[in-house]
């Protein structure tokens, strides 16, 4: 049975999408070996993700129980991000609805405060 994997670059700047039923340390070298987005990292971190993320892998090769990788995996249309699920709208959990874009809205205001 394939896990979902999220994996990390050691600076946080790169991140990368597995689906895999071997160990953590053999998914880890998968990674490393497959991925073009770790070849100059000499630490890399592994964790396991959530079930929700089963949408944005190869249906059928998750049918099958065949180990994958996405090196882009799609993101919220409204911020980007892909970690915590996506909705049926393209959006993230924390994006979707009225509260996600006054949050969003939050967001960037601080970001512009903060970054002069």
């Amino acid at each position: 049975m394939l896990k979902p994997y999220i994996v990390t670059s050691s600076d946080g700047d790169d991140h990368i999408l597995i689906f895999s039923s071997m160990s953590i340390a053999k998914t880890k070298s998968f990674a490393y070996k497959y991925s073009l987005s770790f070849y100059d990292y000499f630490d890399i971190r592994i964790r396991k993700g959530d079930e929700h993320l089963f949408v944005l892998g190869d249906s059928k090769k998750i049918k099958d129980g065949i180990t994958h990788m996405i090196e882009c995996p799609v993101g919220c249309k409204s911020c980007g991000m892909w970690g915590c699920g996506i909705t049926s709208n393209y959006k993230c959990g924390c994006c979707d609805g009225d509260i996600g874009e006054h949050l969003l809205k939050l967001h960037r205001d601080y970001k512009d405060v903060n970054n002069g």
